[in-house]
């Protein structure tokens, strides 16, 4: 059981400083003075303070309490914050956690995360972790999935401050789709935190639900939406669209955030993983999964630049797949476990394929057969016109979209490797469809994605073939979420254009 760990004057000046206005109404200062930033010893002996984008979010939060003084009717701060991985978003889902809970005397904090796994292993022990190192850790008790008062803290404030305790705490909870309303029953009039970490995969109805828990025009009402952009649907992505009247929004790239060494990364893979065989003999097995695939949410959220890593490709030196099923995709990474040499495997992984229902393997798939460079299509019916060459989850739209025109003749084969290339592979299915017309197909702009090393190589092979895509551009993608469905629209009608 917590104990005080200060004198009773401590005691007392800690709580006077927490519970006065200049940190209990900016989550700003309360970071700043509850965390040992650049004290010898500590684990954040080498940081300053919170990053840029983490102290703008903070002062949201400052900004909006400060609006909302001296109001009869108090509004509900709604912030969603879209970003990348690796920049500090669960330390920031602590901060304002703790914030809350040691703050607002009484409130009741709930945070909810995409999956189990990811509300116990990541968000609930970044908080944990976070709040060891408070000034007033000893204030609260851990267990699994709750952050409450420790039994001292609530009979003093219940008998000196004469403030209930019943419901102040901080609890991870779980959500099922198929019981939405098992969610409910939050109502507190000391305030109200609900944190949303991976919000892109909580379900609309978790949502919906949640939406109820606002209804009181009361003070110290915060929801917060974090979440890498997955999906081109459901609610967080329409908090940046057609809800956004009702919710603030911020998009942060991941690439431009400071301390988080992006370009020391680029040179780890320009300098070792690329080359490391051929400049000293040293061989590794290294496998990077890059998140790619474009879905509407902008430049930064689109491309994992493919162009770039098979600019490095030479002397078999790594191997560069796309795999668009996840039978093939355990192929592949079973490959890479027992490859000799070892050489780096780099993957660029599906988003919205994840939840796509045309996208999966039978169990016969994982169980039989090997890692296919190259995955033919058998299901085209008499001569075939036309190959449309192509990798990744563009496979399910151009296969849809054939099915949509009735386009007889045209064969969907898939380049699951891109390096080494699978020029063998090629040739077999070539023969196969022997005087059809090849085409790429991409997403990507014209000087961006496989094309351009795709185009090298069929030029050295003596294959004719043209690229359906994008008009090459200076940005990875376009800002409108419009723009890119017309674009994608667009490479549809060429690619089937003439049957």
């Amino acid at each position: 059981m917590q104990s005080t760990i200060y004198s009773a004057e401590d005691e007392q000046e800690l709580m006077a400083r927490l519970w006065a206005p200049a940190i209990k109404d900016n989550p700003l200062a309360f970071v700043l003075f509850a965390f040992p930033w650049q004290q010898p010893g500590t684990p954040l002996e080498h940081f300053k303070g919170p990053r840029k984008w983490q102290r703008e979010v903070l002062t949201e939060i400052a900004n909006h309490i400060k609006q909302n003084q001296g109001k009869i009717d108090y509004d509900t701060l709604r912030h969603a914050v879209s970003s990348g991985r690796g920049i500090g978003k669960s330390a920031l889902v602590s901060w304002i956690t703790i914030w809350m809970l040691s703050t607002r005397i009484g409130s009741t904090t709930i945070i909810s995360a995409n999956s189990e796994s990811q509300l116990r292993s990541v968000t609930w022990a970044e908080i944990t972790k976070w709040l060891a190192m408070s000034l007033n850790s000893h204030w609260f008790e851990v267990s699994a999935t709750r952050l409450m008062p420790a039994k001292w803290i609530t009979e003093l404030v219940e008998r000196d401050l004469k403030k209930g305790t019943r419901y102040w705490g901080v609890e991870g909870r779980l959500w099922s789709a198929e019981n939405p309303d098992a969610y409910a029953g939050v109502h507190n009039f000391d305030g109200v935190l609900v944190i949303f970490d991976e919000a892109s995969g909580i379900d609309d109805s978790i949502w919906a639900v949640t939406a109820g828990f606002f209804t009181e025009n009361t003070p110290n009402r915060f929801w917060m939406a974090f979440s890498n952009p997955r999906r081109n649907t459901g609610y967080f992505y329409e908090t940046f669209n057609s809800k956004r009247g009702f919710w603030t929004t911020k998009v942060v790239d991941a690439r431009t955030v400071e301390g988080t060494d992006k370009a020391v990364y680029q040179s780890i893979i320009d300098e070792y993983i690329s080359s490391a065989e051929q400049k000293w003999g040293q061989y590794s097995g290294v496998v990077l999964l890059l998140p790619h695939g474009y879905e509407g949410q902008g430049p930064d959220h689109s491309s994992a630049r493919i162009e770039r890593y098979l600019q490095l490709c030479a002397q078999n030196n790594m191997t560069v797949a796309q795999p668009s099923t996840p039978a093939s995709h355990f192929h592949l990474l079973r490959r890479q476990a027992y490859s000799q040499p070892k050489r780096p495997l780099i993957v660029f992984t599906p988003k919205a394929m994840l939840r796509l229902r045309g996208a999966t393997s039978s169990v016969e798939d994982f169980t039989n057969g090997v890692f296919q460079p190259v995955l033919d299509d058998h299901s085209v019916d008499g001569q075939t016109r036309r190959i449309l060459l192509h990798s990744g989850k563009i496979h399910y739209d151009l296969l849809a979209e054939r099915e949509k025109r009735a386009a007889n003749g045209v064969a969907l084969v898939r380049m699951e490797q891109f390096y080494p290339f699978p020029e063998l592979d090629l040739a077999q299915v070539l023969t196969a469809h022997q005087g059809a017309e090849l085409v790429w197909v991409q997403d990507e702009p014209e000087n961006q994605g496989a094309w351009p090393f795709i185009a090298l190589e069929l030029r050295r092979l003596g294959i004719d073939g043209r690229v359906v895509c994008r008009p090459a551009a200076a940005s990875p993608a376009a800002g409108s979420s419009k723009r890119s469905a017309e674009e994608h629209a667009h490479i549809m009608d060429t690619a089937f254009a003439g049957l």
